[in-house]
């Protein structure tokens, strides 16, 4: 038996367990827990020292003070008939922390979570050997992204990501049959089915994913309608076929989806009995689901694509480039697991594209794409898939510093967030760039922008002023909701009496109070508009270059000179798709460059037994 696999498999996962570790203090004393976190907590809180789910008790004697340093938090709860008051979030995490947070509040959970991240290293690891039977590749693909933005900072985030994606790498290993990838000849037909006990264990790990976030219920069910497409095509396969002996573990496989199945009714019978909706998460517009799919457009979903790789504020890509080395391995993961290898790209996929329909793209306080991180940990396999698959001398010798510089840019990201989170939440990789060098380099990257509408006050449609009066039509309050990026200021206005048609009737004004430069400045005249109807359809392009659009809000000032009588309609601010799209494109291009640059000649594929192997059915 060859223990080198289990043997670099402990070593990736010790290494960086003793990294998080050291670390895990630091982190404590540098971040103070946002956004969800602290109700996260609060929940383990009750359940340790309450028994119960209900916070009302909780939050009205500020049991938060122990790990929350703010003077009060706001309730994240929905109210019960009988006045309880139940987490507006899906509890499977507090369940999890639970034993953590009894042995020692805040800080256990952090040397509980840096545990769990040396566990998912050590998986990683063993997906990476049993992909190129390369015990090297699979550990330096795992400590690839472990170690390196985004993956190791959620690490120390008290959401759901890193349990899920310890979860699911381990349930798609055995799924997809991967310890018998690397075995020395073709094993017979069926014998690579999941036990009895390893059924089980996968299908409760992926019935918990929902319990864990509603976001990863279709994952969940996906998957399991996977395996029971599988088990379906194999059964009809041996009964058209010559009789043959039931392969062993085959019977398993329907208490999968069956356990799926029933977990995701208890989940939807739960949460519509407590939470009126499909999730316990709630918005001031309604259940967030429901909320997120009622606005879809395809430039939502346009920017949604491109953004949640490679916006340089929340992209996978541009805080975690060692990930860039996932798509270099593709070609070389078909070449030697075909289907099976590609299905490790197809939980970020399903959770790509449906972050993209589901509202889009946005900027929101969250590292990076939190909708995708769960996705991330199988492309260690890709990852490693790249490491050993690059053959010939001139490709290595461009190959390796390539994959240095990124490794080194993603650790370094990393490194620099963990001890500023004012960095991970508020700025982007880019700026750490950017300071490095020396240079500006944020208009060399994607930047997916948002859509923000500034309407009149209450009550009327439209801003307007006489002839003679030269006054601010409108000057905004502080937008917070535009994030870096390239825009169009669009609007209608309408131009009358002018007493000279050559003379400025409007200005428009847009600044950032990070630096009071002004970002856009435009008149417009009478001369511009139809002459019969007075209309002008105004499309003013700008760039917006700052990200931290929180502490540093975006104004804009509407002017009427008193040249004419003018009517201005409400003002669209929508992300500018030529530079917006042709940045994403460039970059796109670039990547898929280094893929063909990269890919395997046209030789047969080989394993690391000298073939292909077949998954398992």
């Amino acid at each position: 038996m060859n223990r080198r696999p289990l043997l670099a498999a402990a070593l990736a996962g010790l290494a960086a367990w003793l990294v998080l570790q050291a670390m895990a203090p630091l982190v404590q004393r540098a971040w103070q827990i946002t956004g969800d976190e602290p109700h996260y907590l609060l929940a383990a809180h009750s359940l340790v020292s309450d028994g119960d789910l209900d916070l009302a008790n909780n939050y009205a004697r500020a049991d938060y003070r122990a790990f929350y340093a703010g003077p009060f938090l706001d309730p994240h709860v929905r109210v019960q008939p009988d006045g309880a008051q139940l987490l507006s979030h899906d509890v499977g995490l507090a369940f999890v922390l639970a034993p953590a947070y009894a042995w020692g509040g805040r800080g256990g959970v952090m040397q509980f979570l840096a545990a769990l991240g040396g566990l998912l290293t050590a998986q990683m690891c063993l997906l990476g050997h049993e992909v190129t039977g390369r015990w090297w590749a699979g550990l330096l693909g795992s400590l690839s992204l472990a170690l390196a933005a985004p993956l190791g900072l959620y690490v120390f985030q008290i959401y759901p990501e890193l349990v899920g994606g310890l979860l699911l790498t381990w349930a798609l290993r055995q799924m997809l049959g991967t310890p018998g990838w690397i075995s020395p000849a073709p094993r017979p037909p069926g014998s690579q089915d999941l036990s009895h006990s390893r059924a089980v264990v996968v299908a409760l790990a992926l019935a918990a994913l929902p319990w864990l976030s509603g976001r990863y219920a279709p994952l969940s069910a996906l998957l399991a309608g996977l395996v029971a497409w599988r088990w379906l095509d194999a059964r009809r396969a041996r009964h058209g076929g010559a009789a043959e002996s039931k392969p062993k573990g085959r019977a398993s496989k329907p208490l999968i989806p069956v356990a799926v199945g029933l977990s995701l009714s208890l989940y939807l019978l739960t949460n519509f009995t407590f939470y009126g909706g499909p999730t316990p998460s709630a918005t001031p517009a309604g259940n967030a689901v429901l909320t997120g799919f009622s606005d879809v457009s395809a430039q939502q979903i346009g920017r949604g694509l491109a953004g949640w790789w490679l916006d340089q504020h929340r992209g996978l890509l541009i805080f975690g480039p060692p990930l860039i080395l996932a798509f270099i391995g593709l070609p070389h993961l078909w070449r030697q697991r075909g289907w099976g290898g590609l299905a490790l790209f197809a939980p970020v996929t399903v959770l790509w594209l449906l972050a993209s329909a589901w509202g889009g793209f946005y900027s929101g306080w969250e590292v990076s794409a939190k909708f995708l991180m769960i996705g991330v940990p199988p492309l260690a396999g890709a990852v490693a898939a790249a490491f050993a698959g690059i053959a010939g001398r001139v490709r290595r010798m461009v190959f390796w510093p390539l994959a240095a510089g990124l490794i080194t840019l993603g650790v370094g990201n990393a490194l620099v967030m963990w001890l500023d989170p004012f960095v991970m939440l508020h700025e982007s990789p880019v700026a750490l760039w950017e300071d490095a060098a020396g240079l500006n380099l944020r208009r060399l990257f994607p930047a997916a922008g948002t859509r923000y509408l500034e309407a009149p006050p209450a009550g009327a449609s439209e801003w307007s002023a006489a002839r003679g009066e030269a006054r601010y039509l409108h000057q905004s309050r502080a937008i917070g909701e535009l994030s870096i990026g390239w825009y169009r200021l669009y609007a209608q206005a309408q131009i009358t009496r002018a007493a000279d048609p050559a003379a400025v009737a409007l200005s428009f004004d847009a600044f950032s109070s990070e630096a009071g430069l002004t970002l856009l400045h435009a008149d417009v005249r009478a001369q511009d508009a139809d002459p019969a109807t007075g209309l002008v359809d105004i499309s003013l392009p700008f760039y917006n270059p700052y990200v931290d659009r929180w502490s540093y809000p975006f104004y804009v000032d509407v002017r009427a000179t008193g040249a004419a009588d003018v009517r201005v309609s409400r003002l669209l601010f929508e992300p500018d798709p030529g530079p917006t799209y042709g940045v994403a494109a460039l970059w796109s291009a670039g990547i898929i460059l280094l893929v063909i640059i990269f890919a395997p000649g046209r030789a047969p594929g080989a394993a690391a037994n000298g073939q292909r192997i077949r998954t398992s059915g």
